[in-house]
Formats: structure tokens, C-alpha cells, sequence
């Protein structure tokens, strides 16, 4: 993940994004800085971390970044104990100094025995793609901080 491309968030698009599984990763200063992994990037990435609007409740990035920030704790952030529309401005410009890289996950299609009924997960390669960046990172991982 630490050799791929990254777009950053300042310009990124919806039309950059697959709607695909995947794990992605935010860099800042080329730090990797938060890892996770979605069901769909576009979804995940797009409308919820890259979002302009003050609302974080889908999204435990931005909810991060303002605890990194030292604008209140993600939890209360969560619990709706704290609004942080005054301090939006100072939270958006941390995220667009940052850049985004992805890394797209195979499917495995698997069968509910009882029912028969199909459904799709991740296969071993998204969770060898999260293992790996987790390896390499000493911070854990879907926390806001520098990961060397």
C-alpha cells in the first residue's frame, strides 16, 4: 500500500473511487495516518470521510481527525455529546492536506448451508492486504496518528 498511487483529497472525485471492496489507507506528509477496509470504497471514501458536511456520525475517520486535532473525543463526537460545526474549517484543511490510496479486495463467494442462499465476503486477500499494512504500522489501525 505504501508504494501505490494516492490522490489527494483536496481534488479527489467520485468517479476516482471504485464501488468496490477494498482497503484503503490516508497518508499526511507521507505518514500512513488511519487503514480500513470497506465494501464499497466509493461508498466508504467518498460519502463518508470526504464529505463537506459537519455530520460524523458515519464516519469514524472524521470523527478521529477531530480528536487528533484536540477538538473533542471521537466517542462524544459519536454520542452526540459534542457538535463540532465551529471548528469544521480546521478539520476539513487537515483532510485536504492528506492524500488516499486504495487497494482492491478479491470476492469469495460462500454458501449459507441452511438456507442455500448465497452471499459475498471478502476473501483471504483483503484481509492479507489489512494484516500487511497493520504489520508494517506501529500504530493501530482506524486511529488518527502517524504509523511508522
Amino acid at each position: 500500500m505504501h508504494r501505490r498511487k494516492r490522490i489527494p483529497m483536496n481534488s479527489l472525485r467520485e468517479a476516482d473511487i471504485p464501488k468496490l471492496l477494498g482497503v484503503y489507507a490516508l497518508y499526511r506528509k507521507d505518514k500512513p495516518m488511519y487503514v480500513g477496509k470497506a465494501k464499497s470504497l466509493q461508498s466508504r471514501v467518498w460519502k463518508n470521510h470526504s464529505g463537506r458536511g459537519v455530520s460524523m456520525g458515519d464516519s469514524a475517520m472524521r470523527r478521529n481527525v477531530a480528536e487528533y486535532l484536540g477538538i473533542a473525543n471521537a466517542k462524544d463526537i459519536k454520542d452526540g455529546l459534542r457538535s463540532v460545526t465551529e471548528d469544521e474549517a480546521k478539520r476539513r484543511r487537515w483532510l485536504d492536506g492528506c492524500e488516499i490510496t486504495y487497494s482492491l479486495c478479491a470476492l469469495a463467494r460462500r454458501y449459507n448451508r441452511p438456507s442455500r442462499r448465497r452471499s459475498v465476503a471478502a476473501s483471504g486477500n483483503c484481509r492479507r492486504v489489512l494484516s500487511e499494512y497493520k504489520t508494517m504500522s506501529a500504530a493501530p489501525t482506524r486511529k488518527i496518528a502517524p504509523m511508522e
